[in-house]
């Protein structure tokens, strides 16, 4: 087994080097937070059905990146604790 693990770590590592944008959003206005949030959730949900590995979410929203951030990590906690 821990061969396996080993020789799948090498794998990754060669190709770990490879990441590329996959989506941009744009919006008239700034998006809230809660909006937000509610986006990155899906788009993360869809890119990881078509089997790519995400590595970093980026937002340039000031404020309603903040709050989206809060707003995931509040669910991520109320998720922990159901458990």
């Amino acid at each position: 087994m821990v061969k396996n693990v080993t020789k799948n770590m090498q794998i990754m590592h060669k190709f770990s080097n490879y990441k590329q944008p996959i989506g941009f959003t744009f919006s008239r206005s700034a998006t809230k937070g809660p909006e937000l949030a509610k986006q990155i959730k899906e788009f993360v949900r869809e890119v990881k059905k078509a089997g790519l590995i995400v590595v970093a979410v980026i937002c340039d929203q000031g404020s309603g990146n903040r709050n989206a951030i809060k707003c995931l990590l509040e669910e991520s906690r109320a998720a922990w604790l159901k458990r």
